[in-house]
């Protein structure tokens, strides 16, 4: 990957298997919601934020104190 001033950088990128992707499962909200607003510092496209991202349904977490925990994070 290059850079916006033309440096090479190193990136990781994590791909699922297809057997191991179920397009049933939802995330958490507090997970989608990390993840919005590490799109949003990134700059990634707002069309592709919007689509891909926002338009997500997101579950509510059944364990309380992680949702708290992670809602934390977010706040700090």
């Amino acid at each position: 990957m290059i850079n916006s001033v033309g440096r090479r950088r190193k990136v990781l990128t994590y791909l699922a298997a297809p057997e191991a992707i179920d397009d049933n499962l939802k995330p958490y909200g507090w997970y989608k919601d990390h993840v919005l607003i590490s799109a949003t510092e990134h700059g990634l496209p707002e069309d592709y934020v919007a689509e891909f991202i926002e338009a997500a349904l997101a579950i509510e977490d059944p364990d309380l104190a992680r949702d708290q925990r992670e809602r934390a994070i977010l706040d700090a």
